[in-house]
């Protein structure tokens, strides 16, 4: 079955003219020439401000939604003063908002962790959507963008599991650890075959 669905995904992929690494919003020249920056960012920045933005407010204490609040707010300004595409400053603000609410009324959010769970999922993996270009943005080029997304979705609910069941700093950890992993498979082939990539 998994197979049937890789095929039928390349299928798709091939189809729109899709091509995921090179349409990656850093290309590989950037890979290249900042490997160890790269490694960091992803391996230890990426996962304490996501985890810190997204898996935090799945405590059930009011104050853990400020430190998500501002990562949110900071998102916000930045991607407005970048002139990111406005989509993804919605997607910023729309997180915010929903931040916002659960502070506000905080009672009802405690009650319902499922809603919780699937809403801050669901934005850790849109705000992934936004690490690829779209040279010929189309409904079908977005759709398959979110389907190149789906591992992020998958992600999150396991991260949102390793949160609650264990705490915030193990979910950090995991996260840590597999975007190392994902980082190397990527990096150790351009290091090693830097000449015949460019």
């Amino acid at each position: 079955m998994k197979v049937i669905l890789v095929i039928i995904l390349f299928s798709l992929f091939e189809l729109f003219n899709l091509d995921f690494e090179e349409d990656h919003k850093y290309g590989l020249e950037f890979f290249l020439k900042n490997p160890i920056a790269v490694m960091i960012m992803g391996s230890v920045v990426a996962p304490l401000l996501e985890e810190s933005q997204f898996r935090l407010p799945l405590s059930k204490k009011r104050n853990a939604l400020i430190l998500p609040f501002f990562i949110s707010l900071i998102m916000v300004i930045v991607k407005s003063l970048d002139n990111a595409v406005w989509i993804e400053t919605l997607v910023y603000t729309s997180y915010l908002i929903f931040l916002l609410t659960c502070f506000t009324f905080h009672k009802k959010y405690v009650l319902k962790p499922k809603i919780a769970i699937f809403t801050t999922t669901i934005f850790f993996s849109l705000v992934h959507v936004f690490s690829y270009e779209l040279h010929e943005p189309s409904f079908a080029t977005h759709l398959l963008t979110l389907l190149a997304v789906s591992p992020q979705f998958i992600g999150g609910l396991m991260l949102a599991y390793i949160r609650i069941k264990f705490g915030f700093w193990y979910g950090v950890l995991f996260h840590g650890i597999w975007n190392f992993l994902i980082v190397s498979f990527i990096l150790i082939p351009l290091v090693l075959f830097e000449e015949s990539l460019l």
